[in-house]
């Protein structure tokens, strides 16, 4: 039987928000005493019953504290955050990558932000800048502006700009683990660009669409069928190897 690695984006991959909740939902994110996340009953039941040979770990750009506000009934034992540079077992984080030769790189954009651009600038656990807008209006152009100013990968998605150092890669936290753990087989999931490096050294790639699968450059892809849940398709799809 096959060593599987499941590797898995959170937002909008295996959990929603509030946005999309369906009846029935159920919440497993809470913020400020408010439901934020939530997954679908059918996602919950399978991530409790994980096959023996399967090995789910969630990938994601959230900070530590962003991922431990999840309340799994059966949390994963491991997860890679901070867009692979922190692992976290058994809810212990510990550094999984060292930007240190980064920092100083990373200050100095951060210095040059202008405050008008951006409601709220971060740097998410000493690994990566992250820059947040009231909307999405102009964002390739600005993303387009600071990327001139950096050598940090820079990467937009809605409101959100993220620039990563070169070992915040989710691909290359992956497959480092997979390495380490000595995985036969790698199964990766994922909606946005940021996760593209995961998908593309994966065994089996599994997107929520075309438009997804044509950006990637990846033999093996799985397209969610349009009237399937995305999370569960995920889980059904590895689980029937």
């Amino acid at each position: 039987m096959k060593k599987i690695l499941l590797a898995c984006d959170l937002d909008n991959t295996l959990i929603h928000s509030y946005r999309h909740k369906k009846d029935n939902d159920i919440c497993i994110e809470m913020i400020n005493d408010k439901q934020q996340g939530f997954i679908s009953p059918r996602t919950y039941e399978l991530i409790k019953n994980i096959p023996e040979n399967i090995t789910l770990i969630p990938v994601t750009t959230r900070s530590i504290e962003q991922y431990m506000r999840i309340q799994w009934e059966k949390a994963p034992e491991y997860a890679l955050v901070a867009n692979g540079t922190i692992l976290i077992k058994n809810n212990i984080p510990s550094e999984y990558e060292d930007i240190s030769g980064y920092i100083s790189e990373i200050k100095t954009l951060e210095r040059k932000i202008n405050p008008d651009d951006f409601k709220k600038v971060k740097f998410v656990d000493n690994m990566y800048l992250f820059a947040y807008r009231d909307d999405s209006k102009r964002i390739e152009k600005i993303a387009e502006k600071y990327s001139a100013l950096t050598s940090l990968e820079t990467q937009y998605s809605g409101r959100k700009i993220y620039f990563f150092p070169p070992p915040a890669n989710k691909g290359r936290a992956v497959k480092k683990f997979a390495e380490k753990f000595s995985y036969d087989f790698i199964i990766s999931a994922g909606d946005s660009s940021i996760d593209f490096s995961m998908l593309e050294i994966s065994d089996i790639a599994i997107v929520p669409d075309k438009e997804t699968a044509e950006k990637i450059k990846n033999k093996n892809i799985k397209i969610c069928p349009e009237n399937k849940i995305f999370s569960e398709f995920i889980l059904e799809t590895a689980f029937s190897l």
